[in-house]
């Protein structure tokens, strides 16, 4: 029997080579998505906007075309999408961002038994790795 595929869910960081999520699910099927969430494209700004899509465009063509990209609520269209694909998992980079935290918790919510697995960070270093002698993290950064 078929393996489940993975849903590998595209966000802040549109790169192949070494992304955490897409090594997490080799030898897998994976379907890769991007969600244009409507609350943060009304936020961006023309620049940001262009840039976004030509990242887009260029990932679409490094995966021959295999890049599904909507349009609407995550919590809505990834839990579809899974459900659409018969995803075993949905594959992502952690988010530490308030509005990001919120939202996965709204995905995780809306894909009842469909595993949300955050892999990795879309920064060099993990936020809250690196600690002070005393253990604690870093709360001021100059």
């Amino acid at each position: 029997m078929d393996q489940q595929p993975i849903l590998l869910w595209l966000r802040r960081d549109l790169r192949l080579g070494d992304l955490p999520p897409l090594l997490a699910a080799e030898g897998r099927r994976v379907l890769a998505c991007f969600v244009l969430d409507p609350k943060l494209e009304a936020s961006s700004g023309d620049r940001r906007l262009a840039f976004l899509f030509e990242s887009l465009r260029d990932l679409h063509n490094q995966l021959d075309g295999r890049l599904l990209v909507v349009r609407g609520a995550p919590e809505e269209q990834i839990p579809a999408i899974a459900k659409a694909i018969d995803a075993e998992a949905v594959h992502i980079t952690a988010d530490f961002a308030p509005y990001g935290r919120r939202r996965d918790r709204k995905v995780a919510e809306a894909l009842g038994d469909v595993p949300l697995r955050a892999e990795g960070s879309p920064y060099a270093v993990t936020p809250g790795r690196v600690r002070k002698d005393d253990g604690e993290p870093y709360r001021v950064f100059t």
